[in-house]
C-alpha cells in the first residue's frame, strides 16, 4: 500500500488535479458540470412534506471563497419532460467543519456555523419543462434566495430544504431530476502478442472510485501462469524519455510491445482457463480524483518465443469519486433526526455572484 500511495499521490499531483471553474453557475458534483447523470425522482422538492439537509464536501465545490450564492436548485433530467406543481418551501444554509464521515442522522449537529434562513417560508412554483434537445439539460430549477449566502471555501456547505405543503395533496409526485454517479472512464489500446496457443492476452480495467479497488481483468492468457502487471502514469514515455510503445523484439519477444510506463510492477497469476484478476485498494484520498492509471500484463509462456513470455494490450482507467455529499431526510418536520444517506447523488446547482 505504501508503494501504491507513493506512486498515485507523489507522482500525480503536479498539474493533474481538477481546477475550479470560474463561472456564474456552479454544478455539484463538479465532474457532472457538462455530463448527464441518471434520471432519479429523489428531489426533496417533490418528496411531499419533508425536511431534507444536504452537506456538500468542499473539495467537490467549485464556488470561489467569498462567492455570494444567489440561487440554489436542481437540474432537469436530460431525457424526460417535467410537469411543475406548487410547493410551500423554506431554505436554510450554513457550513460545517465536520468531515462527511463523522455526520449522522442529527440535523442540528450537521451545522458548526449558524443556521441561516436564506429563503423565507412561501410558495414556489416548480417549472414545467419539455424534453430537452440535448443532454445534459440546460434547464434548471433555480430558487432565488431572499438572503444571498457568502461561501467559505475552508468549510463544507450545508443546505437544508423544508417543504410544508404541495399542490399534489402533500403527496410525493414524479419530477425527474439529474442524479450523479461515479464517472470513471476506461479504455484499451494497442494489441497483445500471441502466445503458444495462438491467442493474445486481453486486459481491461473496471471503473473505480477513490477508496475502491483498482481492478484489472485478464483473459486469453497462458493458463496456470505467473507474470507481472505494470501500473504506470504514461502511455507515451517510459521513464520520462523513451517513446512508447516500445518493441520488445530486441529481448526475444518477437511481435510483443510495451505500452505503458512502469512505475509499479506487481505479481500476476492466471487460472487453468487463462484468466486472472488483480485488485488493489486505493487510499481514500481526494487527490487521486481524476488520475489516469495505465496498465499492462506480462505473462510467462515458455514456448511463445525466445524470451518465454507474452504481453497483453494496454488498458487504462481514470479514477472517479462517489458524489461527495451527505443527506438527512425525514417526513416529520418536528423531528430532530432523520434517515441518512452517504454519497447522495442529487446534482445541485448554485448561481453565484
Amino acid at each position: 500500500m505504501m508503494n501504491l500511495r507513493f506512486t498515485f499521490l507523489g507522482l500525480f499531483l503536479g498539474g493533474l488535479l481538477p481546477q475550479a471553474m470560474g463561472q456564474t453557475v456552479h454544478v455539484f458534483p463538479k465532474d457532472h458540470a457538462n455530463r448527464e447523470g441518471y434520471a432519479a425522482n429523489t428531489c426533496p422538492l417533490t418528496a411531499g412534506v419533508n425536511r431534507t439537509l444536504f452537506v456538500f464536501d468542499k473539495w467537490g465545490i467549485t464556488i470561489p471563497n467569498g462567492g455570494m450564492i444567489q440561487k440554489v436548485g436542481f437540474r432537469q433530467d436530460g431525457f424526460q419532460a417535467v410537469s411543475g406543481k406548487k410547493i410551500q418551501l423554506q431554505i436554510f444554509m450554513g457550513q460545517t467543519i465536520k468531515p462527511l464521515a463523522k455526520l449522522d442522522q442529527n440535523f442540528a449537529a450537521a451545522y458548526t456555523t449558524a443556521r441561516q434562513e436564506v429563503y423565507r417560508k412561501k410558495i414556489f412554483s416548480l417549472p414545467t419543462f419539455s424534453v430537452p434537445p440535448k443532454a445534459p439539460s440546460k434547464k434548471m430549477i433555480l430558487i432565488p434566495l431572499d438572503k444571498p449566502y457568502k461561501y467559505d471555501s475552508t468549510k463544507n456547505l450545508v443546505l437544508e430544504y423544508v417543504i410544508y405543503a404541495n399542490s399534489n395533496g402533500n403527496k410525493k409526485f414524479i419530477y425527474p431530476v439529474d442524479y450523479a454517479g461515479v464517472f470513471s472512464p476506461v479504455s484499451t489500446f494497442g494489441k497483445g502478442c500471441p502466445g503458444s496457443s495462438k491467442k493474445s492476452p486481453f486486459l481491461r480495467m473496471s471503473p473505480v472510485a477513490i477508496g475502491g479497488n483498482l481492478t484489472a481483468s485478464l483473459s486469453s492468457a497462458p493458463a496456470s501462469s505467473g507474470g507481472l502487471i505494470f501500473y504506470g502514469i504514461s502511455k507515451t514515455k517510459l521513464n520520462g524519455s523513451i517513446p512508447l510503445p516500445l518493441s520488445l523484439d530486441f529481448l526475444g519477444a518477437k511481435g510483443c510491445k510495451l505500452f505503458v510506463d512502469i512505475q509499479l510492477p506487481l505479481s500476476f497469476t492466471t487460472n487453468t482457463g487463462g484468466n486472472g484478476t488483480k485488485k488493489l485498494l486505493l487510499p481514500k484520498d481526494t487527490r487521486l480524483y481524476g488520475v489516469e492509471v495505465f496498465t499492462q500484463v506480462l505473462s510467462l509462456d515458455l514456448f511463445a518465443n525466445a524470451a518465454g513470455y507474452v504481453t497483453s494490450n494496454g488498458a487504462s482507467v481514470k479514477i472517479g469519486a462517489a458524489p461527495p455529499s451527505f443527506m438527512i431526510q425525514t417526513s416529520i418536520l418536528s423531528a430532530s433526526r432523520g434517515s441518512y444517506y452517504r454519497n447522495n447523488g442529487n446534482i445541485q446547482i448554485f448561481e453565484v455572484k
